[in-house]
């Protein structure tokens, strides 16, 4: 759960968000599984992908809002520990984002022109 100390009301009337994740197909959506979507005000930092020898190579990130609007994420590879970092380039907040896609050179890329 996205905690910013709301009180026990908060949680009584739903007035707070609690995501799942999954993540398959170069893609990661952001699920609300409880809650109301845009409660609380929680930004995005990062998304980080263990394990990701194979995406060393990914050349373009961004991510979907509610309204299909796609924006640039960064994204940098740590090939010491094998993890794909994806991050906001501007204050995002999570309740704002539906889903994070990613890819190679030559895999289909939603987030041309980005």
């Amino acid at each position: 759960m996205l905690d910013d100390g709301i009180s026990r009301s908060e949680i009584s009337n739903g007035d707070y968000e609690y995501y799942s994740f999954e993540h398959d197909n170069q893609n990661v959506r952001f699920n609300l599984a409880a809650g109301k979507r845009g409660t609380q005000e929680s930004h995005l930092e990062k998304v980080s992908i263990l394990n990701a020898k194979d995406l060393k190579d990914v050349s373009f990130a961004c991510y979907q809002n509610s309204n299909n609007v796609f924006t640039a994420l960064a994204y940098k590879f740590d090939e010491s520990s094998k993890v794909l970092t994806l991050s906001p380039k501007t204050n995002t907040k999570v309740n704002e984002i539906i889903s994070v896609h990613y890819g190679k050179p030559g895999d289909s890329n939603v987030c041309e022109g980005f």
